[in-house]
């Protein structure tokens, strides 16, 4: 509780600091945006328990098999493990350095009366730069799911002029916080979001 106080404080100082770049207005919420520990914590294990059995059946294995639909020898199979052990290797390498850059360099969503602050879009999701978005600019705001039962992923996605970005429910500090944000951005979007143009083969009475 202290340090998330401590790191509330921080952000303030911070946003007053940039003045002629970020709007100094009321902070409504600041929210933590990085993977939650235990979640990665489990990914981590089942990768490390999935690339250990492809190095196991990539030296050991001895049977032939069928791979989409085509018959490899027991040779061929053990080359096809052993292109799972290597993409298995990449994937470890990628999402330990992205969970270690994630809690060096942390990053956060901040809303506030007039606009929503949050990390830069980028492919690796490591981006330490903030971009802010005025609720005015807003085209959409929209919920989404993706996933089976099983593994059900939530996001919010953000649309304004110019860009957008999907925030993920796995980043937030917990469900109840995701679902909070989510609220708290559709009705700002549904109070001041900009509206849609109509297509150019649209006319108004």
């Amino acid at each position: 509780m202290r340090r998330s106080a401590i790191m509330a404080a921080r952000a303030e100082r911070r946003l007053t600091r940039r003045g002629n770049t970020m709007h100094d207005d009321r902070i409504l919420a600041q929210i933590a945006y990085r993977p939650r520990r235990w979640l990665m914590a489990i990914l981590l294990a089942l990768v490390c328990a999935g690339e250990g059995l492809f190095c196991y059946f990539a030296v050991t294995n001895d049977r032939p098999g069928d791979v989409l639909g085509f018959r490899l020898s027991a040779h061929g199979m053990r080359i096809a493990f052993g292109i799972l052990a290597g993409l298995g290797t990449v994937g470890l390498v990628a999402m330990t350095a992205n969970l270690v850059i994630s809690f060096k360099q942390p990053r956060r969503i901040v809303l506030t009366a007039k606009s929503v602050i949050l990390p830069k879009p980028d492919r690796l999701g490591i981006s330490r730069e903030e971009i802010e978005i005025p609720f005015r600019e807003l085209l959409a705001v929209e919920a989404i799911t993706s996933g089976s039962l099983l593994a059900r992923l939530r996001g919010v996605c953000l649309i304004w002029h110019g860009g957008k970005a999907v925030l993920m429910e796995v980043m937030f500090p917990s469900t109840r916080e995701f679902d909070r944000t989510v609220a708290l951005l559709q009705s700002a979007f549904a109070e001041l979001g900009a509206p849609v143009p109509l297509p150019d083969d649209e006319t108004t009475a």
